[in-house]
């Protein structure tokens, strides 16, 4: 599951590792991938 999830995070682009341990985790995560994803659609495919 972690190497899984280690790829997802490379493919997304997002250049740091996150946990999921508890909801403030979970909550960090969702943010970061809204910055990514906003600066994916910013830049084009």
């Amino acid at each position: 599951m972690e190497a899984a999830h280690l790829d997802l995070a490379t493919q997304d682009g997002v250049d740091h590792l996150h946990g999921d341990q508890g909801p403030s985790d979970r909550r960090a995560h969702g943010q970061c991938r809204a910055r990514t994803w906003a600066r994916v659609s910013r830049s084009g495919p």
